[in-house]
């Protein structure tokens, strides 16, 4: 199998900066804005980056746009903190109204496919096709409990941005993502302090505590549209038992396993997952 190739050969995303009800929300661009509009949501302590191996791959199709959420990558921090499902929720729902969207296919990964899933209902008349990748649909309360935890923890400091590449880990940690795709994200996700004494991430840790359960079933109940669920053959957050509740509510629910993959999907797995969503897509517009 090929290994992916580093970000830095593939098609470069524009970075674009937008300002919406009083925040800076920071989003990258890929293809001709002419195109039918695409729009990819990351998962909770990640970034718009994450997106790079996969987007280019569709962008000779759509106009792809990887949005940072609030407090994530480079968009700014709520203060006070404001990280529920519905206040990311807002943020893309303003977002797509600003540039008028239509037609639009929408793509979450994890906590991002639940505020995708979330945001497809509030839009529905715009909305061509929603895409789930290895959302939980369910969070236990010692899974509550953990996220706790680390929202009290301080950022790791870092001598240079060096030292936090290095250290830089995924969350949940299985992954069999190559190094070279790791250290790209890695570099993306850290910043240098105000003093510029040391580096830390991006990210802000008080979005984590704010995660709760969110019942994903009766917003795909409400729709019309495609959707697509997106599995890690190797990832327990989207077992059977909630893809069977997702077919209940919503009979026209396509699931796809990605064998091999963990939870994070379109980087354990880049080659693969851009066959099956692309697939998907393509049929969304014959449709």
């Amino acid at each position: 199998m090929s290994q992916p190739t580093p970000r830095t050969a593939a098609r470069a995303p524009a970075d674009h900066f937008i300002e919406l009800d009083g925040r800076r929300l920071h989003y990258l661009a890929w293809g001709d804005p002419s195109r039918p509009p695409l729009l990819l949501l990351h998962g909770g302590s990640a970034h718009a980056h994450w997106w790079d191996w996969f987007a280019p791959k569709v962008a000779d199709r759509f106009h792809v746009m990887a949005l940072d959420l609030r407090g994530h990558g480079d968009s700014a921090w709520a203060e006070p903190p404001a990280y529920e499902i519905d206040d990311y929720a807002r943020d893309v729902v303003a977002f797509i109204a600003h540039f008028d969207l239509h037609r639009l296919r929408l793509i979450g990964h994890s906590l991002g496919g639940t505020i995708a899933a979330t945001v497809a209902v509030q839009i529905a008349d715009r909305l061509a096709a929603l895409v789930i990748v290895d959302s939980r649909t369910k969070a236990s309360p010692d899974g509550l409990r953990f996220m706790q935890r680390l929202a009290q923890m301080p950022h790791p400091r870092y001598r240079t941005r060096e030292q936090g590449i290095a250290h830089y880990r995924l969350l949940p940690g299985d992954s069999s993502a190559p190094a070279d795709m790791l250290a790209a994200i890695a570099a993306h996700a850290l910043r240098p302090s105000t003093d510029e004494t040391h580096w830390t991430f991006k990210f802000d840790r008080a979005a984590l505590a704010a995660i709760r359960a969110h019942d994903v079933a009766s917003a795909l109940a409400q729709l019309d549209c495609l959707i697509l669920a997106v599995r890690g053959g190797a990832s327990p957050l989207m077992s059977e038992k909630a893809i069977a509740a997702l077919r209940a509510a919503a009979p026209r629910l396509e699931v796809a396993t990605i064998e091999g993959a963990h939870h994070h999907v379109m980087l354990d797995r880049p080659a693969e997952f851009a066959a099956v969503v692309t697939r998907f897509l393509e049929r969304t517009s014959s449709a």
